[in-house]
């Protein structure tokens, strides 16, 4: 379950139930950035910079996954 995202310039903030894995991911699937907890994580500071809409999956041991909705961003 993820309980919170937020972003602070190019850095996407997470707080989750507790996890294996949060990804990002942009158009067509390609990874941008991951956290692998170890056994598990409820929180993660990922990388923004290489994606215009990205989207944050979150996988828990079981391979459960939760998701946001793809974020657009305006050019700069």
């Amino acid at each position: 379950m993820i309980h919170d995202v937020g972003v602070e310039g190019t850095t996407v903030h997470v707080h989750s139930s507790p996890v294996r894995s949060v990804a990002l991911t942009g158009i067509h699937g390609w990874r941008s950035d991951v956290a692998i907890g170890a056994p598990t994580l409820e929180e993660a500071r990922l990388d923004l910079a290489r994606l215009r809409s990205p989207r944050l999956t979150v996988t828990d041991e079981g391979g459960r996954r939760a998701w946001t909705n793809p974020v657009w961003a305006d050019d700069a």
